[in-house]
């Protein structure tokens, strides 16, 4: 079996790669080009599995060629990239993005850097967008697969066409049904299917399938493919399930499953049919087409960190046409790499297996020591990154006061590793049964923590309150038997109080928890979302602004201070009351359970968090002590502050008056 080289590939390709890069430069019309790693995907496992069966029917296919093969292909540009990528975060990354970023150089180094964004936050999370390895994690899912399938191909060898056909077909309809199901079933089970292979194996499957159908049954396949209106219409119609998802499909389109079978289809049909004939065989063929498919690996590889490094230091967003400028630069840059760094370390004539083999295991060392490095050395804290905006208490690392965030929970419950749910403290007794305080409970999720933090700070309010907290999922709370209607504080609570970021699975369950708590005879208070700033990874928006000022500021006094101050938090307020207007549909769904149970008391901390008359969203004081680590969790600072403003705004009255 002899493989002839198709240029409709490359081409194939390069619609793919300018899918991906136009997407990630946050270019509208393509709005759906995050399905051109879905491509990437099909024609992988099509060609992949068309060279291992053709190794096997010489009689010449071994492991370790085979993995020689994908080294040559991948480490050498992988190695330049993390090792660029370094030296750029070296001089830009605060210390706790810093080590975010080495705990990915650890995890690419192992081909599982999609497990690690898969705990670290969503896809489309905005986070996402400044870690400059976040695409490594198709890389990953494809060696994953090609660590397995081999194998299972090798094994399938000598059995019959047919039923090996039949197995795979059943590998790839398991492993599209678990994509269908995750992608919808909850946030994270979404996260789940996006980045890891049991919900990803059905793309990389269906071109293998294809390869396979091609290899073993040539006869059928000459025949499927011999008519030329057939093969013109059908790659019309592969050509248009490609570029369709492009342009139409957005971060709310569930994926993948479903949606997926478009992009999947449409590649596998041109695959098929996109034959010399075609209309679409001379789109995909022209030399300068080709050309991109060639370099699309490296410009794969160059995109991500280009954009992140670029965002990481704008204010607050790049502009369009420095964000274009930079697309196009991605293009010749990619060009050297694919010349001199692909080109180079593919020729078996220039360098040897042994050499290839030696910098593959010593490059791995080498990174993954430094990813080892970062953590223990708190992401290489001792770099001066942080030493041009140490003015009054600013604290540019917002990681470090999300954890200063937790002290106080911490403290009482004597756990240095207490977080947001499921704490053995929890179950236990907090309230003092022998005063006669109005014992109340917080319930929720890390923002449980922000409004527990705020009344526990205030001393008035413990006069009349005693206070516990319970961290957890609402939604959990689903099981009439959860254990935590039997935890002490609990079952002695006078009032319970609901405050979370509530996802679509906790307003699903919060009319039957309701009627649940209200029949145990507790009084019920539910503290509807907080509005989300604009937060930019692990920086928001008075970052930006201190950042700004220090940078234009020569001579810093108190009076240009409180006018940052003062610019900060007008800032805030102009973003809110352009927001607030509009229904917000968590607020809405609220606001209805309230008209269902009119005993309940509903409650909103932007009443707290924001001052009307005066135009203010308080964020930021005068010592230029955040008020918010992120999009709307509290600091200590501001759990301190917004205890005083509770009390002065008088947001507990209702509880108080009932």
């Amino acid at each position: 079996m002899n493989l002839k080289y198709r240029p409709e590939i490359d081409g194939l390709r390069a619609i793919a790669v300018v899918s991906v890069v136009f997407f990630h430069a946050g270019f509208k019309f393509f709005s759906g080009g995050f399905i051109g790693v879905d491509v990437f995907f099909v024609i992988s496992g099509f060609l992949i599995t068309q060279i291992i069966l053709s190794d096997l029917s010489n009689n010449k296919f071994s492991i370790l060629t085979f993995y020689e093969r994908r080294i040559r292909r991948i480490i050498p540009m992988i190695f330049l990239i993390m090792f660029i990528s370094f030296i750029f975060s070296w001089f830009i990354l605060m210390p706790s993005d810093m080590v975010q970023f080495t705990d990915s150089i650890f995890s690419v180094s192992f081909f599982s850097s999609n497990f690690l964004f898969y705990k670290e936050a969503g896809y489309w999370d905005i986070s996402s967008e400044l870690k400059p390895l976040l695409h490594t994690w198709t890389l990953a899912v494809e060696e994953q697969f090609y660590f397995i399938f081999p194998i299972l191909l090798i094994l399938g060898n000598h059995i019959n066409k047919k039923l090996r056909l039949i197995f795979l077909l059943a590998l790839i309809i398991i492993s599209f049904f678990f994509a269908e199901w995750a992608s919808k079933a909850s946030e994270n089970s979404a996260t789940f299917a996006f980045y890891l292979l049991p919900a990803r194996a059905w793309e990389l499957g269906f071109g293998a399938l294809i390869a396979l159908c091609v290899v073993n049954f040539p006869d059928f396949y000459n025949k499927l493919n011999g008519n030329r209106v057939t093969n013109e219409f059908l790659s019309i119609i592969g050509f248009g399930l490609i570029l369709f998802p492009v342009f139409y499909y957005d971060q709310n389109t569930p994926f993948p499953g479903v949606f997926t079978i478009a992009p999947i289809f449409g590649t596998g049909i041109l695959l098929v049919f996109c034959m010399k004939s075609t209309i679409s065989y001379s789109i995909l063929s022209n030399k300068f087409i080709v050309q991109i498919g060639l370099m699309s690996y490296s410009i794969y590889l160059w995109h991500q960190p280009i954009f992140s490094f670029c965002r990481y230091i704008s204010f607050p967003e790049p502009s369009n046409l420095l964000v274009l400028a930079l697309t196009i630069s991605i293009f010749p840059l990619s060009y050297f790499s694919w010349r001199f760094v692909e080109n180079y370390f593919r020729n078996k004539d220039v360098i040897s297996k042994k050499f290839i083999f030696t910098m593959f295991f010593s490059g791995t060392f080498i990174f993954v020591i430094i990813g080892i490095l970062g953590r223990n050395f708190n992401g290489f804290i001792f770099r001066n990154v942080v030493d041009n905006v140490k003015i009054l208490k600013y604290q540019p690392d917002n990681v470090i006061l999300r954890e200063e965030s937790w002290e106080m929970l911490r403290t009482l419950s004597n756990d240095s590793s207490y977080q947001r749910e499921n704490n053995e403290f929890d179950r236990k007794l907090w309230f003092d049964l022998t005063n006669d305080k109005r014992k109340l409970l917080v319930v929720g999720n890390s923002h449980s923590k922000d409004v527990f933090n705020s009344l526990i700070f205030n001393p008035k309010i413990n006069l009349i309150f005693d206070i516990a907290r319970f961290g957890i999922k609402i939604s959990d709370l689903n099981e009439v038997d959860h254990l935590f209607f039997n935890t002490p504080n609990y079952v002695n609570s006078d009032i319970v109080m609901f405050a979370s970021k509530y996802s679509r699975e906790d307003l699903e369950i919060l009319d039957d928890l309701i009627k649940r708590v209200l029949r145990d005879g507790k009084k019920v208070v539910l503290v509807k979302s907080i509005f989300e700033f604009s937060n930019f990874g692990n920086r928001n928006l008075a970052d930006f602004y201190v950042k700004k000022f220090v940078n234009s500021n020569t001579d810093i006094n108190k009076y240009s201070v409180d006018s940052l101050v003062n610019e900060i938090n007008k800032a805030y307020y102009q973003e809110y009351n352009n927001s607030k207007s509009k229904e917000f549909q968590k607020d809405v769904i609220i606001d209805n359970i309230g008209d269902v149970f009119p005993e309940i008391i509903i409650l909103d901390r932007m009443q707290y968090i924001c001052n009307d008359n005066s135009k203010t969203c308080y964020a930021i004081n005068n010592d230029l002590e955040k008020f918010f680590f992120d999009y709307g969790h509290n600091t200590k600072a501001g759990a301190i502050f917004f205890g005083n403003r509770i009390e002065e705004v008088g947001w507990l009255q209702l509880i108080n008056d009932n």
